[in-house]
This record gives structure tokens, C-alpha cells and sequence, in this order.
């Protein structure tokens, strides 16, 4: 990739990048909330969000 690439060369390359995303987050906020009590969905629910935005931050590598 280069400043020459063009709008629909990276728009590809973009969507290869999260394609399977759905299919990692899913499963992970499903299994942050087995075997916890009720009351805790709140903190639970707060800590995998900022989970998923710090990690999301990241720019990838190519």
C-alpha cells in the first residue's frame, strides 16, 4: 500500500481486514457473561467495551 492506492483498492483491503470480526466479538461478549451473577452485567458489560475500543485503537500491520 502506498498514498497511490486507490478509494476501491483500499476499501477491499479494509474489508478483508474485519470480515471475521462478528465472529471474534460474539463469542467473546458471550463468554465474559457465563457463570457471573445478575447484578454485575453492568461492570462486566463496561469492562469488555473498553476492552474492544483499546484494542480496536490499534492500527493494523501490513
Amino acid at each position: 500500500m502506498d498514498t497511490l492506492i486507490s478509494f476501491r483498492a483500499g476499501s477491499w483491503i479494509r474489508d478483508l481486514q474485519v470480515i471475521g470480526l462478528p465472529f471474534l466479538f460474539a463469542p467473546i461478549s458471550t463468554i465474559g457473561y457465563v457463570g457471573l451473577p445478575a447484578e454485575k452485567n453492568n461492570s462486566i458489560s463496561a469492562l469488555i467495551n473498553f476492552m474492544r475500543n483499546i484494542g480496536m485503537s490499534f492500527p493494523p500491520r501490513l
